[in-house]
């Protein structure tokens, strides 16, 4: 890999290693303004970057979205008619903007029909939106509901009203009351590589999450999160024995 001989300078390989990102990843945040190089060599016009602004970049990069994993899930603001979306951005001070929605129904594939309790083939609602976060896109999430159970309620409209989904369920008697979540890590494919400004192969979060009213299950939601998108969970231990 080529090296700047300047200290305070780096090429595009060397920002890439630093920042553990792709060539092309840098190169897109070049073409949206976001990291721009300081100059080009004469002749070949190889890329240089001031160390500074590469610095710059990484403290922003590094600057974690931690939403809290489960008061966030609690049925007490989305009962009371604030999204778990909405609740985050009070609590964070920062915009959150849904910028991608499409609801459709659809198939169920074998692993959303098992969580749901469907047989595979069974027809879903899929409301899926893409987040970004003072602009920057951070979440990609994929709600899957029961068409039958849903159909007719909000929750098939772009806007799902006070409280978001979780709300319409209750009023529909389906409250959730217990969530299993699921979370890994893995690499961004095509479709979310370009929903996430990412490249592909960069790491991304995987969020499963199966909500339940009792016993039935009502939503699978699958996320995938940016770099700077986390979690943060904060119990109880219980009494020592």
């Amino acid at each position: 890999m080529a090296r700047s001989r300047d200290p305070s300078e780096m090429t595009v390989g060397q920002v890439a290693d630093y920042l553990q990102v792709s060539a092309e990843t840098v190169r897109r945040w070049e073409r949206s303004g976001e990291l721009v190089p300081a100059r080009r060599l004469p002749g070949s016009g190889y890329r240089r970057y001031r160390r500074s602004d590469v610095e710059r970049a990484l403290r922003k990069m590094e600057t974690p979205i931690l939403s809290e994993g489960i008061p966030r899930l609690s049925g007490s603001p989305w009962a009371e008619g604030t999204s778990i979306w909405d609740a985050d951005q009070a609590v964070l001070g920062l915009d959150v903007q849904v910028d991608r929605l499409t609801i459709r129904t659809e198939t169920a594939p074998p692993g959303i029909a098992n969580g749901l309790g469907l047989e595979d083939g069974a027809i879903i609602l899929v409301r899926r939106r893409r987040y970004s976060i003072n602009g920057r896109p951070v979440l990609l999430s994929s709600s899957h509901f029961r068409a039958d159970l849903v159909a007719g309620s909000a929750i098939t409209e772009e806007d799902t009203g006070p409280g978001g989904s979780y709300a319409r369920l209750k009023d529909l008697g389906f409250a959730p009351v217990r969530f299993l979540e699921d979370i890994t890590v893995g690499a961004a494919s095509d479709d979310e590589a370009e929903g996430l400004e990412l490249t592909v192969g960069d790491p991304v979060l995987l969020i499963r999450r199966v909500a339940y009213a009792e016993t039935q299950p009502v939503e699978v939601n699958e996320m995938v999160g940016a770099r700077q998108y986390g979690r943060r969970y904060e119990f109880e231990a219980g009494s020592p024995q």
